[in-house]
């Protein structure tokens, strides 16, 4: 008889991630850069995620392309 164990997802941080375009090089590619905001509550929606990334980009001088939210979690019996 095998015995199944259940394995529990525990959400340990989030990471707000916002790119930007800060121009083109020499061959036209996009070039990005990136801005991390550690420590962000754990219970945040995406709405929540959205609106705060909105107003970070409002206050930058390089237009916004993407909005990243990169979860650490720990899985365990």
């Amino acid at each position: 008889e095998e015995v199944s164990n259940m394995a529990i997802e525990t959400l340990v941080s989030k990471q707000l991630r916002l790119t930007f375009d800060v121009g083109t090089d020499e061959a036209g590619k996009v070039i990005e850069k990136r801005k991390s905001f550690n420590n962000v509550f754990t219970e945040a929606t995406a709405e929540q995620l959205l609106a705060t990334a909105t107003a970070i980009a409002q206050l930058q001088v390089y237009p916004l392309l993407a909005i990243e939210n990169q979860s650490v979690t720990n899985i365990s019996e």
